[in-house]
């Protein structure tokens, strides 16, 4: 069963044993990355310099699923918190145009089969220990060269008008 909780974060009382995970996606002049917290796990990634923070939040979510798919979790309360309302809202979308939200909604479905997932929004930069640590990694996974091709994931319009818009100004000085 997968349980979406969108734009209102309250400290809720999870069961005693339920699996908590924080993600957060990060960019930076330099790129962008994915930071995943919880379950003793710190996982930073690297996604290059083409994903945009929306596409770094999701891909986070989706990592996230991945690890939980892995350990073969069954019959557990999983809740997985992002400080990123627009992702949650995409992922709770009835209709989609992107594969990339449609894999990701694709596999909380998989974990959801066998477990209790709820993907819960948590207030970003609110001193939440667990979101702290991912916004952490996040930064380092964003300031980490991407080992592969890129880019990481398909890119979207908003990359090529960012740097179509940089090279004009870019000529604009040297006139």
């Amino acid at each position: 069963m997968l349980d979406i909780v969108e734009k209102e974060y309250t400290t809720q009382n999870f069961k005693r044993n339920t699996i908590k995970w924080y993600t957060d996606g990060s960019t930076t002049t330099t790129g962008a990355g994915a930071g995943i917290y919880g379950s003793s796990t710190k996982c930073t990634i690297a996604l290059g310099s083409h994903s945009s923070a929306f596409q770094a939040e999701i891909i986070t979510i989706e990592k996230c699923v991945d690890i939980n798919l892995e350990r073969n979790y069954q019959g557990c309360d999983i809740v997985i918190h992002s400080d990123s309302q627009a992702a949650i809202e995409a992922l709770n979308s009835y209709v989609t145009d992107s594969k990339l939200i449609w894999e990701c909604r694709s596999k909380l479905n998989e974990v959801g089969k066998k477990n209790k997932v709820s993907l819960v929004w948590v207030p970003g930069h609110s001193g939440i220990k667990g979101n702290e640590e991912a916004d952490t990694l996040a930064r380092k996974g964003a300031q980490t060269p991407l080992t592969g091709p890129e880019p990481f994931c398909g890119v979207c319009k908003n990359i090529y008008k960012k740097e179509f818009l940089e090279k004009e100004e870019n000529k604009r000085e040297l006139l």
